[in-house]
């Protein structure tokens, strides 16, 4: 066997850096993001309807819909399967790097690296929110994603997690995986909806310690692909470089929660919802490894408590095994605050933390980072083998080994390689690999697939989720290799797969050379991408390129530093090529050959006329017996540039919500765009200023007020030039608050369906048309659950805001909008609150008048529990004709900010005492009006019944206006 030790030192150094711009727009560029929207408003739905559906069963059973465990943790009622079976929430290092070898890849390791997380994000979902003030994340590391700050009872568990992935280290036994990268923290409660909108922005790597509660489940859910499953499998396909690492669940000893398993075994199959999903990375939990000072494994066994697959149709689920047994990491009590537990969310963080610095060494030694695919086959390659010889349903594919991993990405092209191609109908893909004749050869195929149709079967139905079915196989001679799959829950064997996205085959006591093909059976629904990774292979010579993207102007001339490597034995020629050059283009090496180790370049030339994109091109090296590949990523680009098309913003132009979404096609030239807005038409002083590295949307949650014509341009750039500005005008909605008029709180009556009502009219001489309506309740009630809100129109048609739910804590302060959250039960009063979503739409009323009497019917469905209505009010905003008068300016100073009880205004030039002063909500209502006048330059609002967060205060007079946004603390 030919060790090529050495090739840390010969090769391209190794640096810390970060995720540059450059390969965050080449993930997007490379991301479905038009479909990843579409897909989000169609998960937004379908969570919100089905949450609803999940509260008015619970009622029924009398359910709860928090479940309080005996740790202080608890689950959450999140939805309901197909077949009425209530889906619960549940949440499922040094010894833990040192268990998957982690460790060698930091400074000081055995592999030499400073791989750490250096630049790297990690984004976490859990039941709570992270304590993101621990010294082991400060002072800047960690960060939410969502509006969920308030520490819970599952705040431990997402603090205990995030440490493991990200810890710094201040206690050395608490040291995460990726100790220098960032951690970014979300609450579970629209977690698909997140997850979207991270991978749309670029997310590589996340963890979700999470899943479904068994003990709630139906038989029938247990294995099976659902629509939680497909969910998850569409973002993945659609996101080809967002890996979300799951926890496979600590159901492993219970036996009991399904009674009717796979083959009759009780033992088996208990995984549920994310877990069933193919083209995530699913979790078992091992004990700690018994690993040898030079990164051997000698021993591992796995935790009982693990969650055992497989899936119905005998895919290989879980898929890894992570160390989460006994896990010392980060807790929630103080900043100082230390824990060790166990489970399945231990050993997740364990693996996605790994994983994030496997993409930090690839990203550093070919200047882009592995598709999802690469990522989780490169890691299912190299697994440890501690079950059955082989996949099982226990273990996956073995203890994650990500020494080898990283020894797996070092060697490629040499000893191992890495190959990410494109498949399409009908093709044939063939490769050519010579042993080393000592250690097993082994080559996977794993590819992420299109999300599968929902299983309607019954129980235990094995109907295939897979929809490309793709194949590997390796022959020499007349003998053909196949690859392992499962033939039961607890065994094993070799053939045709016709279920699992990632494929290996196994050959023993290799000798000589083989023959790799890939095919695919069937008709594919996509050309799909996928990769092969080979180990055991032994090259005579390799070419490596110094970054695999390379980004140039048509005008320019790029030049590819190259690295030669050969076997100190080889003494024959190698001849070099280019294959998929873009037409018109040139291949200039410096050498075109070469018979030992050393260096060269390979120069492109005559682009002027290469149509601007992306071309994947192959540098082929051949001696006359064996042909090594390597790609690269060429990407053209022009400093001449179409004009922006498709331009607006989400919704109505003249009555747009806020915040705005400004959204346009995207420009294949574009490497980045400048997007402005200002209330003039001439831009002479834009207030709102921002590079958007996202193909196709920027979304402005402040700044803009409402009643308010703004014009927004937007230019495409890229390093050779910049376009010309594309102009659109748009009007953000007049909003007009009418609250009822209760003088004392009105008694609602005890399990009454007559409930009660109450009126407002409205008479407003301008006949105003609705555009947006929301409605805001102020109740106390000792059982939130119980109540039904009802809007009832001037024409006597019925809005049911909410349904009934299990919900037992106690008061309402919530507003019911179109754009809100879903509607969730808070284990402190009041029990719902903020911004919400209603069960009937309110833009039901939209076109209509304003005028006539508003009716809000209360009823309390429930026993044995009292309340009131205190107040309630509606909020009509109307649409602003677009005007071709620009707003112009003024500047005033406000102080303090942030403020507590009193701030001050105070202009120079303008006369304040006739202006229109208003404070919003970041959602665009008027929270405050006429304040107190000191003199006509100075003005004091008190503000000192303001709940701290984020405000908007703006001035208008006669055409000039102006927005600066308020702290309150």
């Amino acid at each position: 066997m030919k060790l090529y030790k050495l090739l840390l030192i010969t090769f391209f150094a190794i640096s810390a850096t970060a995720q540059n711009d450059s390969q965050l727009e080449f993930i997007i560029s490379n991301t479905n993001v038009s479909k990843l929207h579409s897909l989000k408003n169609e998960v937004d739905s379908y969570q919100v309807e089905n949450r609803d559906k999940a509260f008015a069963i619970a009622r029924q059973l009398n359910m709860p819909v928090i479940i309080t465990n005996q740790d202080g943790s608890f689950d959450e009622l999140m939805g309901v399967s197909d077949n009425g079976s209530l889906l619960y929430y549940t949440v499922h290092n040094v010894d833990a790097a040192r268990s998957t070898r982690t460790n060698t890849l930091h400074n000081g390791g055995l592999l030499n690296l400073d791989i750490e997380g250096q630049g790297m994000t990690m984004h976490v979902w859990d039941g709570g929110p992270v304590r993101i003030s621990h010294r082991e994340f400060g002072p800047s590391r960690a960060s939410i994603g969502d509006n969920a700050t308030q520490l819970n009872g599952n705040s431990f568990h997402a603090t205990h997690v995030s440490g493991t992935t990200v810890a710094r280290g201040v206690d050395p036994l608490a040291k995460g995986m990726a100790p220098q990268a960032e951690v970014i923290s979300y609450d579970w409660s629209s977690d698909y909806s997140e997850m979207i909108g991270a991978a749309a922005n670029g997310a590589l790597i996340s963890n979700h310690s999470y899943g479904f509660r068994a003990a709630s489940l139906d038989d029938e859910i247990f294995g099976k692909y659902i629509q939680n499953s497909q969910i998850i499998d569409e973002i993945c396909f659609n996101a080809p470089y967002y890996l979300p690492v799951i926890s496979a669940g600590n159901d492993g000893n219970d036996d009991s929660s399904n009674s009717t398993p796979l083959f009759n075994n009780p033992q088996f199959d208990k995984l549920s919802g994310n877990s069933t999903s193919k083209n995530p990375l699913i979790v078992a939990n091992a004990q700690d490894a018994n690993i040898g000072n030079d990164g051997s494994f000698i021993s591992g066994v796995i935790n009982s408590g693990s969650s055992e697959g497989p899936t119905d149709d005998l895919r290989v689920k879980p898929d890894i095994t992570g160390n989460g047994t006994g896990l010392y990491s980060s807790f929630d009590g103080s900043d100082n605050d230390y824990n060790s537990i166990s489970g399945t969310s231990m050993s997740a963080p364990n693996v996605a933390g790994s994983i994030l610095l496997l993409q930090q060494l690839y990203s550093e030694l070919n200047g882009v980072f592995m598709r999802s695919a690469t990522a989780k086959g490169l890691v299912l390659h190299t697994a440890e083998d501690i079950g059955l010889p082989g996949p099982d349903a226990v273990t996956g594919w073995g203890y994650m080994n990500t020494m080898d991993a990283a020894n797996t990405v070092l060697n490629d092209k040499l000893s191992s390689r890495i190959v990410e191609r494109t498949i399409n109908n009908g093709e044939t893909h063939t490769f050519t690999v010579k042993s080393n004749s000592l250690s097993t050869l082994k080559a996977s195929l794993s590819w992420t697939d299109p999300a599968g149709t929902i299983n309607s079967g019954g129980i235990n139905d094995n109907t295939p989720a897979l929809m490309n079915d793709l194949d590997i196989r390796i022959s020499q001679s007349g003998n053909n290799f196949f690859p392992w799959k499962l033939t039961g829950v607890n065994s094993n064997g070799v053939g045709d797969n016709l279920v699992d996205n990632f494929e290996r085959i196994d050959v023993d006591n290799p000798s000589g050379t083989y023959t790799i093909s890939i095919t695919h059976k069937g008709t594919l629904v996509n050309p799909q991408q996928y990769t092969l990774i080979v180990t055991g292979e032994q090259n005579d010579f390799a070419v490596r390129a110094q970054n695999r993207l390379i980004e140039v102007c048509n005008n320019d001339s790029p030049v590819i530093n190259l690295e030669f490597l050969t076997d100190q034995n080889f003494s024959g020629n190698v001849n070099l090529s280019v294959n998929n050059l873009p037409q018109g283009a040139n291949a200039v090496f410096s050498s075109n050959s070469f018979s030992s180790s050393g260096s060269g370049t390979l120069t492109i030339t005559n682009l002027n006329n290469v149509v601007t994109g992306f071309y994947n091109l192959d540098i082929i090296a051949d001696d006359g017996f064996q042909t090594v590949e390597t790609e690269i990523t060429l990407r053209v680009l022009s400093s001449n540039f179409n004009p922006i098309t498709g331009l607006t913003v989400s919704g109505n132009p003249q009555s747009t919500p806020i915040p705005v979404r400004i959204i346009w096609d995207e420009n294949i030239n574009a490497q980045s765009y400048d997007v402005e807005i200002s209330p003039s038409n001439s831009f002479s002083r834009p207030f709102i200023q921002s590079t958007s590295l996202n193909n196709s949307y920027v979304e402005i949650s402040n700044q803009l007020v409402p009643s308010n014509s703004y014009y927004v341009r937007v230019k495409p750039k890229n390093q050779c030039g910049e376009g010309t500005w594309t102009v659109f005008q748009f009007t953000t909605f007049d909003c007009t608050d009418y609250d009822d008029s209760i003088t004392t709180p009105i008694s609602i009556p005890d399990n009454d369906n007559v409930g009660i009502e109450n009126s407002i009219n409205i008479n407003d001489p301008a006949n105003p048309i609705i555009d947006k309506l929301t409605v805001s309740i102020n109740s106390n009630h000792e059982y939130a659950g119980d109540l039904v809100f009802t809007l009832i129109t001037p024409a006597g048609n019925e809005i049911q805001l909410n349904t009934t739910d299990s919900c037992d804590s106690e008061n309402i302060d919530v507003t019911f909008d179109d754009g809100g959250s879903d509607l969730i039960c808070n284990l402190t009063s009041p029990a719902y609150r903020g911004l919400v979503r209603p069960v009937e739409p309110l833009s039901s009323v939209t076109g209509l008048n304003i005028n006539g009497n508003w009716t809000l019917k209360v009823q309390d469905l429930g026993p044995q529990d009292l309340g009131v209505l205190n107040s309630w009010k509606l909020t009509f905003c109307t649409a602003v004709p677009l005007s071709n008068t620009d707003t112009s300016i003024v500047d005033f100073e406000l102080y303090p900010n942030p403020a507590q009880t009193i701030v001050y205004l105070r202009s120079e030039d303008f006369n304040l005492e006739e202006a229109n002063i208003n404070i919003y909500d970041i959602h665009g209502k008027v929270i405050k009006k006429s304040p107190r006048i000191l003199n006509n330059k100075d003005i004091a609002i008190n503000v000192a019944d303001l709940s701290p967060g984020f405000y908007l205060l703006s001035i208008s007079k006669n055409g000039f206006f102006k927005t600066h946004k308020l702290i309150i603390k």
